[in-house]
């Protein structure tokens, strides 16, 4: 990674941690980014989407043992029944 690029991901990161939006282009769309555990940036991103409150927004996690973070409600039980699910498919995908 060069210098331009770690500053860039460096500001990127930066921003998510106050709470700001950012958008960034991938393979195919563009997406607005946002911190999932912070209100200020949920209700933001809500805002510029220009979407109702009661529809979902999808939230992608680096590591399954993040869900329980962001959903207080969800059980530590099922936390682990979502691993085994994750374990075994990704053994059945490599046979």
């Amino acid at each position: 990674m060069n210098d331009c690029e770690e500053y860039f991901r460096q500001c990127v990161i930066s921003a998510l941690q106050t709470g700001q939006l950012v958008f960034a282009k991938t393979d195919t769309i563009y997406g607005i980014l946002a911190v999932a555990n912070s209100n200020r940036a949920v209700e933001r991103l809500y805002e510029v989407k220009q979407r109702p409150l009661n529809n979902s927004v999808i939230v992608l996690v680096a590591d399954i043992d993040d869900i329980p973070d962001l959903t207080p409600s969800l059980t530590r039980k099922l936390s682990r029944n979502l691993q085994k699910a994750t374990n075994n498919n990704h053994h059945q995908s490599e046979s």
